[in-house]
């Protein structure tokens, strides 16, 4: 029986010292390696938020001319400069208030433009604008004469005091013919036109030195100028705009030669749409 049970036992053979014994050393999992799946949550949670926000919550647009200068654009050398642009980010809302930069749908404004132009808003909804001529100067060449209005803008009665602005001497042009005073310059001048026709006095291009024109702006409208305002297609020359005309005000500027983050990534490689400061 003893015999049996010594068969039986497993012998176990305990490694002294000197022997040949292989050392297998076992290595813990990096930290990159235990978390590489919290981290790919983490980075594709950061990426979809910065789509959802740059791309989708505001919209990148780059802005081409001077019209806005000096606060959008200072870089550029030229109405069609396209290489010293500013990036801007903008978003719609409900209302928009005195002094909002905006991104407005032009084409029922800019005859034969199928675009997008920046202006700031002057006035709003039911504020009167006034324009105060201050001074006419008149150029004659051959059968057109070029009229030169020099203004100071007021709203809802008081004188508007735009620090923003790149000239403080502003001023209106225009052509008439020379002969009748026939008003000459594009139909989408209307709002120029009706100006023109209040300080006029008589066909043969008789100019008052003064004069006043005023506007009361409906309930969906707002009138919008340039910073740049002597270099500025905006609603002094086609009117008041319609608020739905607005895509939205400005909520992040990019200046060239800066960035955030290279411009939001050159607005996800590559611009979506072009502002024009006419």
């Amino acid at each position: 029986m003893n015999n049996e049970q010594e068969n039986t036992q497993e012998t176990i053979e305990v490694p002294t010292a000197g022997s040949d014994v292989e050392m297998i050393k076992v290595e813990s999992p990096s930290f990159f390696e235990r978390h590489f799946i919290h981290l790919l949550v983490v980075f594709a949670i950061g990426f979809l938020s910065f789509i959802y926000v740059f791309e989708i919550h505001y919209t990148p647009i780059y802005i081409v001319g001077q019209s806005m200068q000096p606060t959008v654009n200072i870089s550029s050398t030229g109405n069609t400069d396209t290489t010293h642009t500013d990036l801007v980010y903008y978003r719609a809302k409900n209302s928009y208030n005195y002094k909002d930069i905006v991104i407005i749908d032009a084409s029922d404004y800019l005859s034969g433009n199928e675009k997008s132009i920046i202006k700031r808003v002057i006035a709003k909804a039911e504020d009167t604008i006034k324009i105060n001529i201050t001074a006419t100067e008149r150029r004659v060449l051959g059968s057109t004469t070029y009229i030169k209005l020099t203004y100071t803008l007021m709203l809802n009665g008081e004188l508007l005091e735009e620090n923003y602005i790149k000239e403080s001497n502003c001023y209106l042009e225009f052509n008439v013919n020379s002969i009748d005073g026939e008003f000459l310059s594009s139909n989408d001048y209307k709002f120029l036109k009706d100006i023109y026709e209040t300080v006029k006095t008589t066909p043969a291009l008789g100019f008052v030195t003064t004069g006043e024109y005023s506007y009361t702006l409906a309930a969906d409208e707002y009138f919008v100028c340039g910073d740049n305002r002597n270099n500025s297609t905006d609603s002094r020359y086609f009117g008041p705009i319609k608020s739905s005309a607005i895509l939205g005000n400005v909520r992040i500027h990019v200046p060239y030669g800066t960035n955030l983050f290279v411009g939001i990534w050159k607005s996800w490689f590559s611009a979506k749409q072009i502002a024009i400061c006419e």
